[in-house]
């Protein structure tokens, strides 16, 4: 399973957003789901009430934010919807670069 780390930000906007305590926001932004997520390649994990956003490293994924169900930062829409193009690192993730 890859390393996870959480960031305070993170944490802060669990809580500020979503609603919670800080341990229950450090249950969910470390959870299975965000593990597999990132293992997967996923930059975002869409929760019922919000969503995590993921910067992808070498070593594994930091859990840099949360946002509102209906904010979603440009970086993560789609191209055909105004989003920005992948970045080199994208296509090194190790996802891309082993077959399945």
């Amino acid at each position: 399973m890859v390393e996870i780390r959480i960031t305070q930000h993170a944490i802060d906007r669990y809580v500020e957003r979503i609603g919670g305590s800080r341990a229950q926001a450090r249950a969910v932004l470390g959870s299975h789901a965000v593990h597999v997520a990132a293992e997967f390649g996923a930059r975002i994990v869409r929760l019922p009430h919000g969503r995590i956003i993921l910067e992808l490293k070498s070593w594994g994924a930091t859990v840099v934010t949360v946002v509102p169900i209906g904010n979603l930062p440009v970086q993560l829409l789609p191209l055909s919807q105004g989003g920005l193009q992948p970045s080199a690192f994208d296509h090194l993730h190790p996802v891309f670069l082993e077959p399945r």
